[in-house]
């Protein structure tokens, strides 16, 4: 209560009420169903558009429950080239090192499929598959030319 009294003078009671009749009433368990299958199905089409398109030498995990999967690419890889190849493309994943409290050992990222449907999802990975066979086709220390975008 202390916290709360230093962290904000005011909070609706027209919204708390809202939720708490919201929670009350079962529509909130309801929404938390609903929202488990949709994850179930879309996770489901990351674990199979996975399998369909990463190389070989990226690991990958898929979750027992939420709706991010955690990527480890092959020594080398720069991170920060993929991201920015990714974003050319219009596919946006979090860096690793956001989840480190130093460097990580090894170039990874997270990637969500909460706010994406199954053809996105599918789309998205096998261009975060092409971008990484395209990195670990290049020589050692040497990205390939990007393609620029008009």
């Amino acid at each position: 209560a202390q916290l709360k009294r230093t962290t904000d003078y005011h909070t609706s009671p027209v919204l708390q009420a809202a939720l708490a009749e919201y929670c009350r009433c079962g529509d909130y368990d309801a929404h938390l169903r609903r929202l488990r299958r949709t994850y179930r199905v879309r996770m489901a089409a990351a674990a199979t558009a996975f399998s369909r398109h990463m190389p070989s030498r990226v690991r990958w995990r898929v979750p027992r429950g939420g709706y991010c999967l955690w990527v480890e690419m092959p020594a080398g890889i720069s991170v920060d080239e993929l991201l920015a190849r990714l974003g050319r493309d219009g596919v946006h994943v979090t860096p690793g090192r956001h989840f480190f409290a130093g460097e990580p050992d090894c170039g990874c990222f997270r990637m969500s499929i909460s706010r994406t449907g199954v053809p996105e999802i599918e789309r998205g990975i096998a261009i975060v598959g092409r971008h990484l066979r395209q990195l670990m086709a290049a020589p050692p220390g040497h990205a390939p030319a990007t393609m620029p975008y008009v």
